[in-house]
């Protein structure tokens, strides 16, 4: 299992188009996705609970893969985490 820490860099947090975006890198992993916040339980990463968990700029996450690829799979999703999206108003 690998663990990588992000940082949340979108101004407007993970609302439902980055959510979207960072779950379709989930759903085609083979192995096991989770998002652990400060002292709370590890979550399975699944779109759900990636938009209740409310992740704001600056929300500090840990991401936990485990399964094939899980290097190239954790840094892939930590991108996704700290990428400040540009999506038009």
């Amino acid at each position: 299992m690998i663990t990588k820490k992000a940082t949340v860099k979108n101004r407007d947090g993970i609302h439902l188009r980055p959510a979207k975006i960072i779950s379709e890198v989930v759903n085609k992993y083979e192995g096991r996705v989770l998002l652990k916040l400060k002292h709370q339980k590890p979550k399975e990463l699944t779109s759900l609970v990636l938009l209740t968990l409310g992740l704001t700029k600056g929300s500090e996450i840990k991401i936990l893969v485990d399964g094939p690829k899980e290097n190239e799979t954790a840094r892939e999703l930590k991108n996704l985490f700290q990428k400040e999206f540009d999506f038009e108003r």
